[in-house]
């Protein structure tokens, strides 16, 4: 399997306003396109929201999981240290095992 980098930016993804209404959703090419590039059936989706603050981490990943179970991957999210109840282990330790087998990462860039 090859690597892929994918650098991305711009576009409402469907998120949640503050008033509870929806945005647009406007990055539906790019998404359907990223997950084209992983080559897989059904690709695991890991969401790293770090650049966004802990207390909108957890809307913002939902938002991202509905946008790709959509698209047929699995999700799960690596919260940053502030929205974690243990301590984030080592990176240089783990990196490798918490992206072993994922297909598909997302960093947000706020």
């Amino acid at each position: 399997m090859s690597r892929k980098i994918m650098a991305i930016g711009g576009g409402e993804n469907g998120g949640l306003r503050g008033d509870g209404t929806r945005k647009p959703y406007e990055t539906g090419p790019m998404d359907r396109e990223i997950v084209r590039l992983a080559e897989k059936e059904h690709p695991h989706f890991l969401f790293l929201g770090h650049a966004v603050p802990p207390e909108v981490q957890e809307g913002y990943f939902q938002t991202m999981k509905s946008v790709y179970e959509k698209l047929g991957c699995s999700c799960r999210d690596l919260p940053s240290a502030g929205k974690r109840r243990l301590p984030l282990p080592d990176t240089s330790l783990c990196t490798e095992s918490i992206l072993a087998g994922k297909s598909v990462s997302g960093i947000s860039a706020g």
